[in-house]
């Protein structure tokens, strides 16, 4: 499993941490802290390098995040979008209560597939045997 550092950020909000593997083929980001107004413009740059790097297959991993904003959530709106246009796809695991409730509320859940663990997700990316 490659792993690359954690990359840390504090724009004078809350400290939020990315750390970014890859398992199986999949990039899993994972997201340590809350993903408030101010990361997200930083949270969205990494994400699209991600795809820059042709990382088409991107599971959030959203284990130690207990609130996105808004603006957050248009972020990754536009990250599937950029995904899905290339053949790829973005999907969120470990959510908590309050950030799948967003989910639910802007009526995501049904664009966006959440994953109670990690594996689950990966192993959605696997092709189906017929």
């Amino acid at each position: 499993m490659d792993t690359m550092g954690p990359l840390n950020f504090n724009d004078g909000g809350e400290l939020m941490k990315i750390k970014i593997e890859e398992k199986e083929g999949v990039t899993i980001v994972f997201i340590d802290g809350n993903v408030l107004q101010e990361n997200v413009p930083i949270f969205r740059v990494k994400l699209l390098e991600l795809i820059e790097a042709n990382k088409m297959r991107i599971v959030l991993d959203m284990i130690s995040c207990n609130y996105i904003s808004s603006m957050c959530l248009a972020a990754i709106v536009d990250v599937k979008k950029k995904v899905s246009e290339k053949g790829g796809a973005i999907k969120m695991a470990r959510v908590n209560k309050l950030v799948l409730n967003l989910l639910e509320t802007t009526n995501l859940i049904k664009q966006i597939e959440v994953y109670d663990d990690v594996s689950g997700a990966v192993k959605s990316f696997k092709p189906k045997k017929d």
